[in-house]
């Protein structure tokens, strides 16, 4: 029997791996999400509001310490 992985995690992976490989680790470094094709949807919401990715100001991201737990 093949496991069954829910969308949001791989999606989930996706976005941090984007963050992660474009350098996005700190508020200096933070990137808009428009530059690594990540699109703002319910999913980002959600990893904002947990933390993983974190609002740098004018319109930049970077990853949160929650990111690789």
């Amino acid at each position: 029997m093949i496991p069954i992985i829910p969308v949001p995690i791989i999606r989930r992976k996706i976005i941090v791996q984007r963050f992660l490989k474009a350098g996005a680790i700190s508020k200096e470094s933070a990137v808009s999400p428009t530059s690594i094709n990540v699109k703002q949807v319910l999913l980002f919401s959600r990893l904002e509001a947990k933390g993983i990715i974190v609002h740098a100001g004018e319109g930049k991201y970077f990853l949160g310490t929650n990111a690789l737990k």
